[in-house]
Parts: C-alpha cells; sequence; structure tokens
C-alpha cells in the first residue's frame, strides 16, 4: 500500500470508531430508557391486578388505558433499543473489516466496510427517530421527558397511584389505607 491508500485507510477506521462510539451512545440511553419503562410498565401492571372489584371500576378503565400507552411506548422503545443495538454491530464490523484489509490485501474489503457503515449510520438514524418518536408520544413535557433520559432517572409513581375508590361505595379500610376485599370483611 502507498502512503494515499494507508492514509485513506486510517480515516476510515476513525470514521468507523466514531460511529461505534456514537452507538454506544446512543444504545446506553436507549437502554436506560427502555429500563424505565419496563419499571413504569410492571408497576401499573401489579397496580392494575391489586385494584379489581366493584370500588375500583373507574380507576381500573385509566389503569387499562394507562397500561395501554406504556406498552406501545415499551415496544417503541425496545425497537429503538434493538435497532441500536445492530448499528453497533454493523459498525464493530465494519472496523474489523477496514483493519482486515490492512492485513490482508483484498481490493473488496473496503466497498464491504463502506456497505457496513452505511447499513450502520441508516440503524443509528433509525434508532434516533425511534427515540424522538418515543418522546413525541409521551404525555409529559418535552423537557421534562429529555431530562429523564439525559439524566437515566426514573419516569416517578402513577398517577392513580395515591387514590381510593369512593366513599360511596361501602368500601371498608384496613388500618395501612388499603380496602379489605369482600371475602375479609369484618362482620
Amino acid at each position: 500500500m502507498n502512503v494515499e491508500q494507508t492514509t485513506q485507510l486510517i480515516q476510515l477506521i476513525l470514521n468507523s470508531l466514531l460511529m461505534t462510539v456514537a452507538c454506544s451512545i446512543v444504545l446506553g440511553r436507549a437502554w436506560v430508557r427502555y429500563s424505565d419503562l419496563e419499571k413504569r410498565l410492571y408497576s401499573l401492571r401489579s397496580l392494575y391486578a391489586e385494584r379489581s372489584g366493584p370500588a375500583w371500576v373507574e380507576q381500573h378503565l385509566q389503569l387499562r388505558k394507562q397500561l395501554r400507552h406504556w406498552l406501545h411506548r415499551s415496544l417503541l422503545s425496545y425497537a429503538s433499543l434493538l435497532t441500536a443495538y445492530y448499528a453497533l454491530l454493523l459498525a464493530v464490523a465494519s472496523t474489523f473489516t477496514l483493519a482486515l484489509r490492512g492485513l490482508i490485501n483484498l481490493p473488496w474489503l473496503i466497498p464491504a466496510s463502506i456497505v457496513l457503515f452505511l447499513l450502520g449510520l441508516g440503524g443509528l438514524l433509525l434508532a434516533i427517530g425511534l427515540t424522538l418518536l418515543d418522546l413525541h408520544l409521551s404525555r409529559r413535557p418535552l423537557r421534562q421527558e429529555v431530562l429523564t433520559l439525559v439524566s437515566g432517572g426514573t419516569f416517578g409513581p402513577s398517577p392513580l397511584a395515591g387514590q381510593r375508590p369512593k366513599p360511596d361505595q361501602g368500601t371498608t379500610w384496613r388500618q395501612d389505607g388499603r380496602p379489605l376485599s369482600p371475602r375479609r370483611r369484618a362482620v
């Protein structure tokens, strides 16, 4: 290889390494976002299972609507996570192909590496687009969602977490504030 080819190979390797770093950052944030969405979905599912019966009909319907919304967002976040993962794999494969070109003088390795790089770039852009779509579907202010995404924090408690059923429904309460089930009511 002459000096020009070596310089071009080094530039291509640096581009692939930069792409690998960018994919790793996006993958890390997508993983944090997905795990937070899954925690929220788990807490809503347990709240939904806990609140059954005639006293919780209105809240039960609200929780079902919230569950559908959070499930849709969780699936979208999972798709973003997988896309970022595959983009990272393609960027690493591109870097490996370029390193192999430095060792073995096969002319088809550079076009193969460029194809892998472009596929990885497309995957990275798709993962970012899916994350932006998830942010758009959020029912919270964009600033709050972005701060949650950047800080790696959680989404907070459910808006229905502290509610009780209406008192006219004849529910008896435990000392800790939870309703007694119909089977365990004191006579």
